[in-house]
């Protein structure tokens, strides 16, 4: 460490300490380097290595990952883009968005019981789409959309939302009723 006299700040600082006076201590979410300390810069507190120990984010690695994140399959830690915090490996059954911080549709088909809790999260893709289909009644990407009472088991087509089977004493016009609806939506 080395200081100017005149001014009374500091040059360098040592290892994991930065800033003008070196009063600030460098994230614990910076990579230790070969001789085992942490370097962050000098003015930003930026760490030297471009990478964070797992489960942080942003240049100083002083963000934790969004708590949704799934974690890494070989080595069950978290992991997400250093300046987005995207997640790496996915989200948490129950949850999607890039941050996985919105929650699957509860109208989504498929389930996850959750093995910590005993409770059941619905499950969706990483952009919200329902995978495996919508419970009756419900239609769309990520079943957000009801089907016309004219449906037979109130059941409709995936995407389009029309009549899968039809009451006999309904009229024929009762397949393609979703189609003018999905149309206009």
């Amino acid at each position: 460490m080395s200081c100017d006299r005149i001014a009374g700040t500091c040059l360098s600082c040592k290892p994991g300490l930065f800033g003008a006076r070196c009063g600030q201590i460098c994230s614990s979410g910076c990579i230790e380097s070969m001789d085992g300390n942490t370097y962050c810069g000098f003015d930003t507190g930026f760490c030297e290595i471009d990478y964070c120990r797992a489960g942080f984010y942003l240049p100083t690695c002083a963000a934790n990952c969004p708590r949704n994140c799934q974690v890494n399959s070989i080595d069950g830690l978290k992991y997400c883009d250093i300046l987005s915090g995207e997640c790496s490996h996915g989200c948490l059954p129950g949850f999607y968005g890039t941050m996985c911080n919105q929650i699957c549709s509860n109208n989504c088909a498929s389930s996850y019981i959750k093995s910590s809790t005993n409770s059941t999260v619905k499950v969706c893709e990483r952009n919200g789409y329902c995978r495996d289909g919508c419970v009756t009644t419900k239609y769309g990407n990520v079943c957000e959309k009801t089907c016309l009472s004219t449906c037979n088991d109130d059941t409709c087509a995936r995407l389009e939302g029309y009549c899968l089977d039809c009451d006999g004493t309904q009229t024929p016009r009762c397949r393609t009723a979703g189609i003018i609806d999905w149309m206009i939506d």
